[in-house]
């Protein structure tokens, strides 16, 4: 089977839609302790989450070289409409609200925030977007509502039952679960940078395919990345523009291999594609925090100065930054897993991992974070690659399809072990679609 074509099942189930193991002396504010051969001394200092302040000092050494500024916005080719319901006359005047501050609000709000609005088609039953191009260019908000399919005629939804559709749309209380971006920018990220540029800011990233933030059967449309936002449940894609060369090298198979869908980092460098279009996905938060949590092994109990530090996986979802799981294998703990087992199906479409000890940079740096990671679910199997630089913005939030279940088992395929003083893997967080405000 063509590997893009594999490409394409995984891609058109995404979204339409610890203070740990490792340190040993009194500059890693980490327990003492290795699964390891390097044996620790036993000595603790205070602990203390990682700030901002933190990232900033040592983002330029700890990037590595790793990305490589902000090119002047472009404009791409706007999507193809199959429905519009007539505008009437109103204030034109631009609405002046970060699009991600919009995410997660009703059809009936975003209405009448408008006014005067165009509704349309994504080109399935039930699936729509609205938008105002005077007050909001180049942004579109997209919705599910099937109360509205009574309402359609063959392939199309009736402009003439315009006061109709005006009706339900006021009353509307289906959520905006996805913003397109053409021109607004989102962070740092303005469509019609290059991947490049974008790198400067992230680290080198890798992408995936992706249908661009629009409803769509066929070949992915893009290549994207996904990231959780640092502040809202959302998460937020950049898609990169699949055309020419590029293109080509994804349908003939050159750029994915073996389990993984990602195109890398340096696949990327050299067609160094276009951002096309941002997308923020509405994703609130989905994690069990009484979830069934087990390891294939786990580093023991470490006593030093009158605490006590343990690396359970259940601190994976405790929301807290300076505790983690740590596996307690004599290397590296390549091919070590934990299982995520919640007491009922959720709709869980994105993945975000805290790999490595995120105390601080020191600590970071001295155990081995997971470079790649196998996420398996019931039909879903799937490699990733993960950032090993430290950092708390931007972290990749991997798209695991729209499958409602309850039980994820992630296996660490491989680590990134350079210049470390431990043989320790360890991971701090994770989390299920959407931001967790105890995560800073």
């Amino acid at each position: 089977m063509n590997r893009r074509i594999i490409a394409i099942i995984a891609s058109l189930c995404m979204v339409s839609g610890a203070m740990t193991a490792c340190g040993d002396s009194s500059d890693d504010s980490g327990a003492a302790g290795t699964s390891g051969n390097t044996v620790s001394s036993g000595e603790e200092n205070d602990t203390g989450s990682a700030t901002e302040a933190d990232a900033e000092a040592t983002t330029e050494d700890k990037l590595r070289g790793k990305g490589e500024s902000i090119s002047p916005k472009t404009e791409p080719a706007t999507e193809a409409h199959t429905l519009s319901i007539p505008q009437k006359p109103g204030d034109i005047d631009e609405i002046c609200i970060d699009p991600t501050d919009m995410a997660g609000m009703t059809v009936a709000e975003i209405a009448d925030l408008f006014g005067d609005y165009d509704v349309e088609s994504d080109e399935i039953v039930g699936y729509y977007y609205i938008h105002n191009e005077a007050k909001m260019p180049g942004v579109t908000f997209h919705f599910i509502d099937h109360t509205w399919d009574d309402m359609w005629e063959g392939n199309a939804l009736p402009t003439y039952r315009y006061e109709e559709l005006r009706r339900r749309i006021s009353a509307s209380r289906a959520i905006v679960t996805k913003i397109n971006c053409r021109e607004t920018l989102i962070d740092q990220f303005r469509t019609g940078m290059s991947y490049r540029k974008c790198a400067e800011i992230i680290g080198d990233f890798p992408v995936s395919g992706s249908d661009n933030g629009v409803t769509f059967c066929g070949c992915p449309l893009s290549l994207a990345y996904y990231y959780l936002h640092s502040s809202r449940n959302c998460v937020v894609a950049l898609h990169f523009e699949l055309k020419g060369e590029l293109d080509r090298a994804l349908n003939e198979g050159r750029l994915t291999t073996g389990k993984s869908y990602d195109v890398m980092p340096a696949d990327m460098k050299k067609y160094d594609p276009v951002l096309q279009n941002i997308e923020i996905i509405y994703a609130p938060d989905r994690t069990d925090t009484s979830a069934e949590l087990t390891a294939s092994s786990q580093l023991g109990d470490i006593n030093s100065g009158g605490k006590s530090y343990n690396y359970d996986p259940k601190n994976l979802v405790d929301g807290d930054m300076t505790t983690c799981w740590c596996e307690d294998r004599e290397d590296v703990g390549i091919g070590e897993s934990f299982r995520y087992s919640s007491s009922g199906n959720r709709d869980i479409s994105f993945v975000t991992i805290y790999g490595g000890l995120r105390s601080n940079p020191e600590a970071f740096y001295k155990n081995c974070r997971p470079s790649k990671i196998n996420i398996s679910s019931d039909g879903f199997n799937t490699e990733y690659v993960l950032q090993t630089y430290y950092s708390n913005n931007y972290i990749r939030a991997l798209p695991v399809s729209c499958i409602k279940k309850a039980e994820f088992t992630f296996t660490v395929s491989d680590v990134d072990s350079d210049s470390v003083k431990y043989s320790d893997t360890c991971i701090s967080e994770i989390r299920f679609n959407g931001y967790n405000p105890l995560i800073q």
